[in-house]
């Protein structure tokens, strides 16, 4: 089948139909996110039962693939959580050198977190 258009008119019964999109969102000018989307239609009722039989053995297997996608795909690329480790932070330019670029661990909501010598409260 080639194109959108003859699979969006394809309506021979017996058959489901699947596509599938990734996508690469921009997120400013340094970051993206990127997104996989699966689409199922049925050309008829006795379809969608065989393909849900089918999908109930398949499905696990199904999303194990896109999540290993996605995640070998967070570890050659970065994630949002591993950039914010490295991002730059107001003052780090009054910093000896050495300190300005060690890895900084995301405080967590419920850390305390230390302010000028005093321990500040958890927001």
């Amino acid at each position: 089948m080639t194109g959108s258009d003859a699979f969006a008119k394809f309506d021979t019964a017996g058959y489901a139909r699947v596509a599938w999109a990734l996508r690469v969102i921009p997120r400013g000018d340094r970051d993206s996110r990127i997104e996989i989307e699966v689409r199922v239609d049925a050309t008829d009722d006795a379809s969608w039962r065989k393909f849900r039989r089918y999908f109930r053995v398949i499905g696990i297997g199904s999303r194990f693939i896109r999540h290993t996608l996605l995640g070998s795909l967070a570890k050659e690329l970065g994630s949002p959580e591993a950039a914010e480790s490295e991002r730059p932070l107001d003052g780090d330019d009054l910093l000896p050198v050495g300190w300005r670029t060690r890895r900084r661990k995301p405080a967590s909501r419920d850390e305390d977190r230390e302010v000028g010598g005093r321990t500040a409260l958890p927001r």
